[in-house]
């Protein structure tokens, strides 16, 4: 009788588990995270280079449209880094120099924005409604990396 009543706490106990911690992980799902990372290894975007500091970064909960992160970076850093993207994402174009946008995050207002960059460079990817773009801002030696799917 006493097997009958264990096996049953454990059962109810297992419930209740449950019936808390799904939500709790459903919430948490959903939550962006954002905000700076010092060093490479601690950061949770695992493709920066090694040479990248000062990094702020943007991930969206689940199913979230938009990742953004910079960091600084050398231009031969940020020239290695797209190289290195490409065996991920091997239709991204090549550099060009030229005056473009990127688009960060601004951890102050919690919005998305876009940046004017002059003679920067830029790499990008898009098909129908996703894109890549990787851009970088020799003046302040920032590299912008901005994903979206819709």
């Amino acid at each position: 009788m006493t097997r009958q009543r264990t096996w049953k706490s454990i059962k109810i106990a297992i419930v209740i588990a449950l019936a808390i911690l799904l939500p709790y992980s459903c919430y948490q799902a959903f939550q962006n995270r954002a905000g700076p990372s010092k060093p490479v290894d601690g950061c949770p975007i695992k493709s920066l280079p090694a040479e990248a500091t000062a990094i702020a970064y943007f991930l969206p909960g689940a199913f979230g449209p938009n990742v953004c992160y910079e960091f600084t970076i050398s231009e031969k850093g940020f020239r290695d880094w797209v190289a290195s993207q490409r065996s991920r994402r091997p239709d991204l174009s090549p550099i060009e120099e030229r005056d473009s946008w990127c688009r960060r995050y601004n951890s102050e207002t919690g919005k998305l924005e876009d940046i004017e960059v002059e003679k920067g460079l830029i790499s990008s990817w898009s098909y129908t409604d996703i894109g890549v773009y990787l851009g970088y801002d020799r003046a302040t030696r920032r590299a912008y990396f901005y994903y979206h799917s819709r």
